[in-house]
């Protein structure tokens, strides 16, 4: 039990020095977003599904959406960096702030509504 405390104190602290200091491209906007979408497994981990049945199917969502959002944060990553070292001008002007900001809001209203019927169709076996 002390050990999975301690990971998750390194995991927190880890991804809290990550958004210190990445802070001014449009890649590590993306990167303290992933950051910050990599801490609420670490909060939501802990098991308080004997207080209600409601934070119980909650903690599922949560935990669910937050992993798929790091993997398309990810993703983006990966694409704003090839589009930065692609040869042809107009490809590398996709590469700004403005628009890793709309990428992200519609990578996360699209893993929100994906598993939004899942703890509203769910019925917990006591």
């Amino acid at each position: 039990m002390d050990h999975d405390l301690q990971f998750m104190q390194l995991g927190f602290s880890g991804n809290l020095i990550k958004i210190y200091l990445f802070l001014h491209t449009p890649i590590t906007f993306i990167l303290i977003i992933l950051s910050i979408a990599n801490c609420i497994p670490l909060i939501v981990g802990i098991d308080p599904t004997l207080i209600s049945s409601v934070w119980c199917k909650l903690r599922v969502y949560i935990g669910q959406t937050s992993v798929l959002f790091c993997w398309s944060c990810a993703c983006l990553v990966s694409i704003n960096c090839f589009l930065l070292t692609y040869r042809e001008l107009r490809w590398r002007r996709l590469v700004s702030r403005s628009i890793c900001c709309l990428c992200i809001t519609i990578a996360a209203l699209f893993w929100l509504i994906h598993g939004l019927f899942t703890p509203l169709l769910v019925e917990l076996i006591i």
